[in-house]
């Protein structure tokens, strides 16, 4: 199976007094990453938005932080789908520098939609293959 990588520099403005990435930058390096993945599927948000049919909204979200980030730093999102059901899938966001070391991982949710309702759908064929190739489930936690 695949991952997807996403590459980002920290900049001033993502830091906090202590000089290090705030805490909560790294859900939008992991959102950053997933709209880069879905681009690199063929199935980008502005298409999904534009057609209006269909969403996948994240119901959950958590992270796990193992050193700090600072400005400069290059970080490296390795992105990989970590589970897939009939409605839902999930991925996970390993962040690390550039000699490797682990920065943080990142767990979203997301349960696929039909946007006219907000109600459950099942996730279309074309886009659960092309999750499936990224799909790297585990036993542990992130």
């Amino acid at each position: 199976m695949q991952s997807f990588e996403y590459t980002h520099t920290v900049k001033f403005s993502e830091v906090d007094m202590a000089g290090v990435v705030y805490f909560s930058r790294f859900f939008e390096y992991a959102h950053s990453a997933f709209e880069a993945f879905f681009q690199h599927i063929g199935w980008s948000f502005a298409q999904v938005f534009k057609e209006g049919k269909w969403g996948f909204p994240l119901v959950h979200a958590e992270a796990d932080y193992q050193a700090p980030a600072r400005i400069g730093d290059d970080l490296t999102v390795q992105l990989a789908v970590a589970k897939l059901s009939d409605s839902s899938f999930t991925m996970r966001y390993q962040i690390t520098g550039r000699s490797g070391k682990p920065v943080a991982s990142v767990l979203t949710s997301h349960v696929w939609v039909e946007l006219a309702t907000f109600k459950k759908a099942a996730i279309p064929d074309e886009v659960r293959a092309k999750l499936e190739v990224y799909r790297q489930e585990s036993t542990e936690g992130h």
